[in-house]
């Protein structure tokens, strides 16, 4: 007779207060996790308002959350960001420990390279601490500072495809337990027929378009102003497609997104010739992807994107710069195209024979879909993910 497993319980520390990739890999693997009989994903995340839709969104899929004060580290030169973090990181981990001894963490799971609290609770708690790392948005200085404090003191290393480890200086060799972990989707749901496409093109009015479009937060490195200038440059010959961007605000970054991208004379052309729409999601994700005819990705940097993964699902080809763990989801001239960062030129000219050629964007999207079915299963995930954990619980021990 097989051993039983004992059930882990996690508690996943989610520190942005908006709604993102991160929350989004919690949810799909917690659902999974705890359906395999593996445990509990318990996601932590801040206890102010802002983050109120989160919880609610969490809570609405039946998962547990706990919430608690959390701070951040920004990449800003605002010295408020950073006075803030030193002022309450004491007692941030004070009330997290207290936290996760009253909720019965065996694990504790902190994500990113500026994400400390979740490494001095789990000293203070005395629990195993699995470190993940899901882009390399963090600046190169930053990575390679981080890295030897990631492999030091994590019982466990998760990356987010097998570029990130090598964008944090070597951080894969180690002789703590390393894995590689991907993007997780519910693939019932980003199943779109034929009748959705018609239906959410007619909602959005963009039925006689080419649809290119984006999900991501209004955040920096999502570059969105890049997209703008490659759609620009595309209106000067045609205007037979149209740019949405889908998207919420960062708190407290709605002004630097109107400066960098909303106010651009870029954007005021095909905001004139009717190219582009700024919409913040009121429906849910798939009901957007599903008017999309391309998915365009132009960020400065990415681990692997949940977004991404759902586009591919959804059977659409995908324009993407060539940044984070990207180039082991998109496979040029196969599923759709990877460009130089930054390079609006060769962002446009990848995007032209997806626009002219709809046999291109529905062969390029069945490849799409064919690699998120083999390799994006939230079940998969889920068993990535329960190894990891016990290795970080037998390492922790050893």
């Amino acid at each position: 007779m097989q051993e039983k497993i004992k059930p882990i319980t996690v508690a996943a520390l989610l520190p942005p207060p908006a709604w993102g990739g991160l929350h989004a890999h919690v949810e799909i693997t917690s659902k999974a996790f705890k359906a395999l009989g593996f445990g509990e994903i318990k996601p932590v995340i801040p206890s102010d308002e802002v983050a109120n839709p989160i919880a609610e969104r969490f809570e609405k899929e039946g998962i547990s959350v706990l919430r608690t004060p959390m701070s951040r580290i920004r990449f800003s030169p605002k010295p408020s960001h950073h006075i803030k973090y030193a002022k309450h990181i004491r007692s941030e981990v004070k009330a997290l420990h207290k936290l996760t001894d009253e909720a019965n963490i065996d694990v504790i799971q902190t994500a990113g390279a500026h994400h400390f609290h979740g490494l001095f609770s789990a000293k203070a708690s005395k629990k195993p601490l699995i470190w993940q790392l899901h882009s390399d948005l963090a600046p190169s200085l930053a990575r390679r500072g981080v890295s030897p404090i990631i492999k030091s003191t994590a019982n466990a290393i998760m990356v987010n495809g097998k570029r990130i480890a090598k964008k944090f200086h070597g951080i894969d060799r180690t002789n703590r337990p390393f894995h590689v972990f991907y993007p997780i989707v519910d693939v019932e749901k980003f199943t779109i027929t034929q009748t959705d496409r018609i239906a959410a093109k007619k909602r959005l009015a963009v039925e006689d378009k080419v649809v290119i479009g984006t999900v991501g937060v209004r955040s920096r490195q999502k570059n969105h102003q890049l997209l703008i200038k490659a759609a620009h440059e595309l209106s000067k010959t045609r205007e037979d497609f149209t740019i949405l961007i889908i998207g919420k605000d960062v708190s407290g970054g709605e002004n630097d997104y109107i400066r960098d991208v909303v106010s651009l004379p870029e954007t005021k052309s095909l905001t004139e010739k009717g190219l582009v729409q700024f919409i913040q999601p009121e429906l849910d994700i798939v009901d957007y992807l599903a008017a999309f005819d391309i998915f365009a990705l132009s960020s400065i940097s990415e681990g692997m994107p949940i977004a991404v993964a759902e586009a591919m699902c959804a059977g659409l080809p995908v324009v993407s710069t060539d940044v984070g763990s990207m180039n082991e989801m998109v496979v040029s001239g196969f599923s759709g195209a990877l460009v130089k960062p930054n390079n609006i030129h060769e962002l446009s000219q990848a995007l032209l024979p997806l626009i002219e050629n709809q046999e291109m964007r529905q062969l390029f999207g069945h490849a799409s879909r064919e690699k998120c079915l083999m390799e994006f299963s939230p079940e998969n995930s889920a068993k990535i993910h329960q190894k990891a954990y016990r290795e970080a619980l037998e390492h922790f021990q050893s």
